[in-house]
């Protein structure tokens, strides 16, 4: 469990999206968001930005399989400076946000497009 001043750090992702409706925020500033932006692949970069600033918070990044990707090279940075960051990774082989609509007209995702 997250503490009340730990810092939340949200992706562009569907369990990001939901995050905004089921996660509480009871301190100023520790639900940090790319907002209307759009900014894939910013989550755990910036989670690890949270953490090197404030070390005596907890920090959790919620982030998709495609935003992680733009920023994977990052966990050696996390290795080599020692940040500790929880990562909350969803898989669904897919950049969701662009399966759905073309599930949605009987398109299906060509997978290795994605």
């Amino acid at each position: 469990m997250l503490p009340r001043d730990g810092f939340f750090v949200e992706e562009i992702c569907q369990a990001g999206f939901a995050s905004y409706y089921g996660f509480p925020v009871y301190e100023p500033r520790t639900f940090v968001t790319c907002g209307p932006q759009g900014t894939l692949g910013f989550g755990f970069p910036t989670a690890l930005g949270g953490e090197g600033r404030s070390s005596d918070k907890a920090v959790v990044s919620i982030t998709g399989d495609g935003g992680f990707q733009f920023g994977l090279q990052d966990l050696a940075t996390a290795a080599t400076y020692h940040l500790d960051v929880a990562i909350v990774l969803f898989n669904n082989a897919a950049y969701g946000n662009v399966a759905r609509p073309e599930a949605a007209v009987r398109r299906p995702a060509d997978r290795s497009r994605n």
